[in-house]
């Protein structure tokens, strides 16, 4: 989904069908291009612009763009000539950076999810997180919680180099509800679906998740990697065409993690076994969740009484 679209602009980019290993010759730039994006990726819409910036002349982006922005915010800070307008952008080639490249990075609401789910799952707790990224195409994940009725405040709200930032507090929520995730919503808060489909567990009534396919093409196939352990705590979902629906149960019981390999997956549901009862433990034999969140443990052991 990358290589193609910049192989067609110039690029000498091969892939084993998609697959590493992935070999990237030398080729010449070539001038600008416009590109009709189809698919809605951040990742994708983030490799055409940086290689936009090495083109000769305009080039523009157009279609499916209003997705994680954090690149385009922090090429406007430092004064780099791109333009957003409705659904284009435009990005002038050739160009250089007018700032020094020294900023200090907001929370990433993707990690802090696992700790705001376990904060309103378990009771008695409360936890506030300074910090941390408010961009619009990022708070999905806060939006729909506090949609389901959790307890969860937004406060000291400011930008910081280009990107909106807050302190979020999120306690015990007993009361929460099943809500309806549209396709166009789900780009919000892709990453955070596992911790969602957990919450949803203890919800009342069913949560849906619609246009979940892209969920498959990520570090594993989310949508069988949540099924298959939330059926091993003995939890409900089932697929209805491109629909995940996560149906309540009054108990769901401890499990050993099958992660697939997947960051996400893992800690999500080692969030459901500290729910469900397990004592908080360092203890894994599975490191994949250091690959966006190293100090995941240290953290829990500071929150989990």
């Amino acid at each position: 989904r990358i290589c193609d679209p910049l192989n067609s602009f110039g690029a000498n980019i091969k892939s084993s069908n998609g697959f590493l290993p992935i070999k990237i010759n030398s080729s010449k730039r070539s001038d600008a291009f416009d590109y009709d994006l189809k698919i809605p990726s951040a990742q994708i819409k983030a490799s055409l612009i940086l290689y936009a910036m090495f083109m000769r002349g305009e080039s523009s982006i157009s279609g499916l763009v209003k997705t994680r922005d954090h690149l385009e915010n922090l090429l406007s800070y430092f004064g780099y000539p791109i333009t957003i307008q409705d659904n284009k952008i435009n990005i002038q080639g050739s160009d250089r950076l007018s700032k020094n490249l020294s900023i200090e990075l907001p929370g990433d609401i993707s990690s802090a999810a696992f700790i705001i789910g376990g904060a309103i799952l378990l009771k008695g707790s409360s936890v506030q997180i300074n910090n941390i990224s408010f961009n619009k195409y990022r708070i999905g994940f806060i939006d729909k919680l506090i949609e389901m009725g959790a307890n969860i405040t937004i406060k000291n709200k400011r930008s910081v180099y280009g990107e909106d930032i807050a302190d979020i507090t999120a306690s015990y929520s007993p009361e929460l509800f099943g809500v309806k995730i549209s396709s166009d919503f789900l780009s919000l808060m892709i990453d955070e679906v596992p911790i969602m489909c957990v919450i949803a567990a203890y919800a009342k009534g069913e949560t849906v998740i619609e246009g979940i396919d892209e969920l498959r093409v990520k570090e594993s196939d989310r949508v069988e990697a949540i099924m298959h352990n939330m059926k091993k705590m003995n939890g409900l979902t089932h697929l209805i065409e491109d629909k995940l629906v996560i149906t309540p149960k009054n108990k769901l019981y401890n499990t050993t993690i099958n992660s697939f390999g997947d960051h996400r997956i893992f800690m999500a549901f080692y969030i459901a076994n500290l729910v469900s009862g397990q004592d908080f433990s360092r203890k894994s034999q599975d490191s994949c969740y250091k690959k966006s969140f190293t100090n995941f443990f240290d953290i829990l052991d500071k929150v989990v009484v």
